[in-house]
């Protein structure tokens, strides 16, 4: 290969994980991969394994998360299985040039460096991790979120006269829920949302005639079930818009214990993925004519099951054609998943009494 061959040719960047719990670290992981070249390959652990050196089954299946990951948008290629020890071999199978991955301390159940073999080869290369989230955080949170000692039977009291009023209330308070950062009270958090939306936004421009697409939800846990609802509802239009609702209105229908992740780390992981156009940010639990407008929504997108008085608010409006969505994949909450674990998670993390 000649000199102008070789800078035609593109560049490939090999990055490995878990993945487990997905979340916008993950994301801004493979974000970072990706702008070191023109090419990601995104490897993704088996189930055997993060077991063998994690210590703890994942909470996500490899299949699952395989599908998660070739949905990021940052993301050309997957490799299932991946090796958690990396070797040259690896590289040249999928023509990586090199491996990356964040600056904190990834080990084998050894105890040993799993890039070692990269490093001594020159073929590897650091990010700055982010800061803020991880799994192992969620995994806490989520021990905390199940502990029916301090949490007994909370519920969101989601009957039909409830239900009304949450309709209700958001009709007259929208204008707040269509700003950049509504819902998030501290400074810090809206510096860190405009700073990643920035970094995350999606490069592709609504073009005249695109028919957008709505739909609304906490997106709490992002999971396999999430995924195939916004693929389905994308699949209406050409523009996904996805309305992602506060911290305060998830616990008016889901209990004080929810939701396990904040607005800011909802929203950051929704749009990470490439079926994902635009987000509302503490989007209203309606859908008014104020948000139709706003977005110039054509089509309004729920899951079958949903409440019906939702249903009926969406009717009320008008304007625009109201489809209902049947997911084929089950919906097995991540939080349910995490219970029949959950012996083994407190003995690897603690109990919640020890968790601040």
């Amino acid at each position: 290969m000649d000199e102008k061959d070789e800078a035609k040719k593109p560049i490939r960047v090999y990055l490995d994980g878990c993945f487990d719990c997905f979340h916008f670290a993950h994301a801004n992981a493979l974000r970072q991969a990706r702008e070191l070249g023109d090419v990601l390959v995104a490897g993704v652990h088996s189930d055997g394994d993060i077991t063998q050196h994690k210590g703890r089954t994942p909470v996500c299946s490899e299949a699952e998360r395989y599908r998660l990951i070739r949905a990021v948008k940052w993301v050309d290629e997957v490799v299932e299985s991946a090796s958690f020890l990396p070797e040259v071999e690896l590289l040249e199978k999928h023509n990586c040039d090199f491996c990356v991955h964040g600056d904190d301390k990834s080990c084998n159940a050894d105890g040993t460096d799993s890039y070692r073999f990269l490093k001594e080869a020159g073929r590897y290369k650091e990010f700055k991790r982010t800061p803020g989230i991880s799994t192992t955080d969620i995994i806490k949170r989520l021990l905390l979120a199940t502990d029916d000692r301090s949490c007994a039977a909370e519920e969101g009291d989601f009957s039909e006269s409830k239900s009304s009023e949450l309709i209700q209330r958001p009709l007259a308070e929208a204008s707040g829920c269509l700003e950049i950062s509504p819902g998030i009270n501290r400074p810090s958090e809206n510096c860190l949302m405009s700073k990643f939306l920035a970094k995350f936004a999606s490069k592709v421009e609504r073009k005249d005639g695109d028919r957008a697409v709505y739909i609304a939800g906490d997106f709490d846990l992002f999971n396999e079930w999430h995924l195939e609802l916004l693929e389905k509802a994308r699949s209406h239009g050409d523009y996904l818009i996805v309305g992602v609702h506060s911290d305060e209105d998830v616990k008016t229908y889901r209990g004080d214990r929810f939701p396990v992740l904040t607005l800011l780390e909802r929203v950051l992981t929704l749009v990470a993925f490439r079926c994902v156009s635009e987000v509302v940010v503490g989007a209203p639990l309606a859908v008014t004519e104020k948000l139709i407008r706003r977005f110039r929504v054509d089509v309004v997108c729920q899951e079958k099951s949903e409440n019906p008085l939702l249903r009926k608010s969406c009717q009320d409006e008008g304007n625009f054609e109201l489809v209902e969505i049947s997911v084929d994949v089950e919906n097995f909450p991540i939080i349910e998943r995490f219970k029949r674990n959950r012996v083994v998670y407190t003995k690897l993390y603690g109990s919640p009494d020890g968790i601040s």
